[in-house]
Order: structure tokens, then sequence, then C-alpha cells
């Protein structure tokens, strides 16, 4: 084993220790933020930001391949040490996003508010306001897409705690920003939305002035370089192909429940999503860390510590979600009473949907990852995102035939599980490895891990009535339980020596 492999592990547990802290400042500050938002805005104001500002949203399904170009070129091209290179690529990457910034301006201007004014439902005497929201929301989405080059180089660099201590700041502004809509005397939404829009202009400064400082290739050149922009837009162009399924499963649904429903129905959704997030980060800011060495590893042909890496982050991205979870999972009514006092209706149902879809989502990024280091992801994206496209028009079919508001994420959930079995195979045929050994070795592991640990607090949930003391009973035993499960069935004897040798040391 070389000594940059032996360094590894290290330096992935530390990358991941810098965003676990920034991930736990940021989990309680935006539960927190969610809350006091939601008591100055109301329900329906909080339910038309949601739907108008995830409108613009989805707009991102134009720059969502560019994004995995980026992170996995720049990446790529660190990896094999070619620095001549890596300035190109990202210098390209910036002249791309300003490129299609333009673009989704004039269609955003001219479809987007035609979209607005004639399909959504909005109040008559909040429409003004909703106009506002959209031009606002509309230049924090472009400032945001000119970041993400400069957010790739510092990841990709592995420069965990720069980005950590950036997200941190942020999360904070956002709370000062709740708390002054709460004593603004102006319109509280147009005024939410225009201090969202400030903290995202100086969080872009701020990432362009660490870049600038601290990595050469962040001197962009502005020329024009149509052999490169070329090959980004070749490996792009079918990315965003893929990248259109993300109007599916988050902006998509969301403009079919404001159509059939109303706002008070996306003020659920946006509960649901903003817990969502906060459990998410734990897997997402695990796979940060892990991410850009499952690319190096296949750029530096070392394909057997590639698949080891992808197994591992595929476990522990599912046992840090489902750990994290569970109580919620069971206590969720109590939960939101006591953090929203009242919740809208179909937050608890649309809650436990998004989790348990989310769980599924996280155990196949890593694959999804190994797909882009290949390069060769036609076949992949075009499969795949397909199958999630899928998504919207049977929503639709299903709500039109009078499905509930909870009956999308169930749809969602269904098309979520068959994807993750074709990305198996279709991964498989990009880079040989052993399906057979991923479902002995993760699959069966977790399915045994997730039934064992369900036992004593489903006892307890059933057996007390429902209380602030037995969701604290649920807590305590979910999380005990599960960590004594997971340690004995579902880590290797590789991975609790690691474990304990950390234990040790500390």
């Amino acid at each position: 084993m070389s000594s940059m492999q032996n360094d590894k592990p290290n330096s992935i547990i530390k990358n991941t220790l810098f965003l676990y802290l920034r991930m736990l400042f940021i989990m309680i500050v935006s539960l927190f933020t969610s809350r006091v938002v939601l008591n100055a805005l109301g329900v329906n104001d909080y339910g038309i930001y949601n739907v108008v500002g995830g409108f613009i949203s989805m707009f991102n399904v134009f720059c969502a391949g560019l994004s995995t170009t980026t992170q996995r070129f720049i990446t790529y091209d660190l990896g094999k040490g070619d620095a001549k290179e890596l300035t190109r690529t990202f210098s390209s990457c910036v002249i791309i996003y300003i490129f299609i910034s333009i673009i989704i301006i004039i269609i955003a201007e001219i479809g987007g508010m035609w979209f607005l004014e004639n399909k959504m439902t909005i109040p008559a005497d909040r429409f003004h306001a909703a106009k506002y929201v959209y031009q606002i929301s509309l230049l924090t989405l472009v400032i945001n897409l000119i970041s993400i080059p400069y957010n790739a180089l510092i990841i990709s660099h592995e420069k965990m705690k720069a980005f950590a201590y950036i997200s941190i700041f942020e999360a904070s502004a956002k709370l000062l920003v709740a708390y002054c809509i709460l004593i603004s005397p102006f319109d509280k939404l147009i005024v939410y939305a225009i201090l969202l829009f400030l903290i995202q202009l100086i969080i872009r400064c701020i990432y362009t002035y660490y870049c600038k400082k601290n990595f050469k290739e962040a001197n962009i050149t502005y020329k024009i370089d149509k052999e490169k922009i070329k090959q980004l837009y070749s490996f792009a162009g079918w990315a965003m192909f893929g990248g259109l399924a993300s109007m599916g499963f988050t902006q998509g649904l969301n403009v079919l429940l404001n159509i059939f429903f109303s706002p008070a129905i996306n003020a659920a959704r946006g509960i649901a999503v903003q817990v969502q997030n906060a459990v998410n980060s734990f897997a997402i800011n695990f796979q940060t860390a892990v991410n850009p060495r499952i690319i190096k590893s296949f750029a530096s042909k070392d394909l057997e510590y590639m698949f080891k890496l992808v197994f591992s982050s595929s476990k522990f991205s599912f046992l840090l979600l489902y750990g994290i979870s569970l109580p919620i999972l069971l206590e969720t009514k109590t939960i939101l009473n006591l953090w929203l006092q009242n919740p809208p209706e179909y937050t608890d149902i649309f809650l436990k949907l998004i989790i348990i879809t989310t769980i599924i989502d996280a155990m196949s990024n890593p694959f999804m990852r190994v797909a882009d280091a290949t390069g060769k992801i036609k076949y992949y994206q075009i499969t795949v995102g397909t199958i999630l496209l899928l998504i919207v028009p049977i929503s639709y079919i299903v709500l039109k035939l009078g499905g509930k508001p909870y009956s999308v994420f169930i749809v969602h959930l269904i098309i979520c599980i068959i994807a993750f079995l074709v990305r198996l195979f279709i991964v498989k045929s990009l880079v040989v490895f052993s399906i057979r050994k991923y479902f002995t070795d993760v699959i069966l592991k977790l399915l045994t891990t997730s039934i064992l640990t369900l036992i004593i607090p489903l006892i307890i949930y059933f057996k007390l009535p429902q209380s602030n003391l037995r969701l604290f009973y649920v807590i305590l035993s979910s999380y005990f339980i599960f960590i004594i499960i997971s340690y004995i069935v579902s880590l290797t004897n590789e991975e609790r020596r690691i474990i304990l040798n950390k234990i040790r040391r500390k």
C-alpha cells in the first residue's frame, strides 16, 4: 500500500469531522430559523415563498449537469496532477456559468413570468409580493450559479475547514435574517427575499477571495477555450439530461401540489423538506469528504480502493441517516408539535415519506460518482434520468384521479427504489464489480440492522401513551440500540478496528 493510500483514511476522517461540525451547527440553526420564519411570515406567505422561490430553483436543471461536470473534471485533473489542464478547466467552467446565467434570465423573464401569472395558485392580495420574490429569487439563483466553480474548487482540494466556516457564517446570517423580518415594518415576504439575496452575494465574494488567494488556477483567463468548453459540454449534456429528474422529485412536485391544492400544502412540504435537508446533511457531509477520493482513485487507476470507498460510503450513508431518522419517523407528530406548535396538515406524513426516500437516494449517490468518474455517462443518464422523470407525469395522473397530497411522495419512493436497482447494473457495465458482494456486505447487513433496531423502540411506542416522556424513551432507546447493533452487525472487522483506535487516541 502506497504512502498516499495510507494517508487516505485519516484525511477522510479529518475532513468528515470538519463537515460534521459544520452540519451540526447548520442543522440546529436551520431548524430554529424555519420556526422563526414560519411564525414571522405566516403559513400562506411561507408557502408562497416556497413555491415561487422553488419554481425559480427549477432552472437549476439547466446547470445541474454542469455542476456535476465541474466537480468531476476539477477533481479528475487534481487526481492526475495536471496543473495546466486544471487551470483550463476552471476558467472554462466560470465562462460557461456566466453564459448559462444569461440564458436562464431570458427564459425566466419570458416563460417563467407567464407561468407565475397564469398557472400558479396565489392569493390576489399577495400577488405583487410574489412577483418581487420571483425577481429577487432569480438574482439569487444567478449568484449561486456563478459560485459553483469556486465551491467545487474548495471541495476538490479537500479544504473542508474553509468550506465549513463559510457555511457556518451563511447559516448564522440566515438566522439573523429571520429575526430581522420579525421586526421589519415593511412587507416581510419581500424583505426576506432581499436579505437572502444579500447573504448569497456576500458568500459569493468570500468564495472568490479565498480561492484566488489559495489556488493558482482560480486566476481566471477570460479566453474562450473552444476545445475545453466542447469537452465540458459533451459530458454536461448527458449529465444535464439526468438533472431534469430533479424537477420530478423537488420543484415539479411542489408546483403540482400548488396547482391541485393550496399554498398551505406547499408550506407543509416546505417544512418537511427543511427537516429532510437537516437529516440529509449527515450523509451529504460524509459523501462530500469521500467523493473527491472516489474520482481521484479512478483517475490514478486504484479501482480496488475506489469500490472499497463506494461500498463504505453507501453503507455509512444509510447508517447515518437511519440512525438519526428512526426516532423522527416514530414520533413525527410529537416532534413537529414541539417544534412548530401547530404544523400545517399533512406535514407528518410528508416528512416520513421524504426521509425514507432520502435514505435510499443517499445509498445510491456513491455509484453515481463512479459513473461520473468514468466519463461514460450517456447510457447511465438516459436510463436513470428517464425513470426519475416519470415521477411528475405519474404523480399528475394520481392527483387527477383524486389522490391525496401525500400520494405524490409514495410515487416518488417507489420510482426511487427502481432507479436505485437500475443504477447498480448500469455501473457494473461501466466498471466491473460484484453486485452479489454489495448485497451481502451492505444491503443484507443494513436490513438486519434496521429490523433489530426497530423492535424495542416500537414496543415503547405502542405501550406508552403519546407524551414527551415517551418521546424521550423512544429517542434514548433508538440511539442506544442502534449504536450497539450497527457496531456488531453492520461494520467489518477493519471498520471496528479503525473506530476503536480513534476512541483510544481520544
